[in-house]
């Protein structure tokens, strides 16, 4: 089983380079599945540091009153609670479109990857609108007060985020179409060893033009109208 995937991959790789240019990011230094691993893992990673930052400020927000027959009664500021609830509700879907790009990755089957690449445009389309948005209040500002520097500030950050969130999209739509090159070169690979049995030559090693029939009877189709 091992030598025939061996075979197989040598057969794939006769036709088609999977370490191409196209293929690699960042300088060329990293193939676009590893590229996508690492968004991924970087994800999670961030994912986790926010559920643990809104899990703290959600409790910090219970506080406990003491009644006067000694029991204890807890509240919580309802706004609050229903923001941090949508943000976590957020993060879980979130979380899920990254673990289905992951394994999208580790299986090579690139339609688990559209759903991280459609929200993406979403959340991409939002970050500029937001932008847009800013950039007018910060135009309309008179003077340059502390708000305005704020402003500022804050537009420089979100065009940050921007690009770093076109690059990683970037780096996913293109493993997406890493993967879509490889079924097309895996379904040409099969055809042509079927082809290669049947004729009982190599397609990988094709015979040399000079061996093929010139002649005039050779050249006839097999059948005639």
């Amino acid at each position: 089983m091992e030598n025939n995937n061996q075979a197989n991959k040598f057969r794939v790789d006769a036709i088609w380079d999977c370490n191409a240019t196209k293929y690699r990011v960042g300088c060329h230094t990293l193939h676009v599945t590893q590229a996508t691993k690492y968004i991924g893992y970087t994800q999670l990673f961030v994912i986790a540091i926010f559920s643990l930052s809104l899990l703290y400020a959600y409790t910090s927000q219970i506080s406990y009153e003491e009644k006067e027959n000694g029991e204890l009664n807890w509240s919580i500021n309802v706004y609050m609670a229903r923001y941090i609830s949508s943000l976590l509700s957020a993060l879980t879907l979130q979380l899920g479109l990254v673990l289905m790009m992951l394994h999208g990755v580790r299986t090579s089957r690139r339609c688990l990857l559209i759903p991280y690449i459609s929200f993406a445009a979403i959340a991409l389309f939002l970050a500029i609108f937001q932008l847009s948005k800013d950039v007018l209040t910060f135009i309309d500002s008179q003077t340059y007060t502390t708000a305005a520097q704020n402003t500022a500030s804050y537009i420089l950050i979100h065009f940050i985020g921007i690009l770093v969130h076109v690059w990683c999209m970037k780096v996913v739509c293109k493993c997406y179409s890493f993967f879509g090159d490889k079924n097309v070169a895996e379904s040409i690979g099969q055809q042509l060893q079927t082809t290669s049995v049947a004729f009982a030559v190599d397609f990988s090693r094709p015979p040399p033009y000079s061996r093929l029939p010139t002649d005039a009877a050779a050249a006839q189709p097999l059948t005639q109208a």
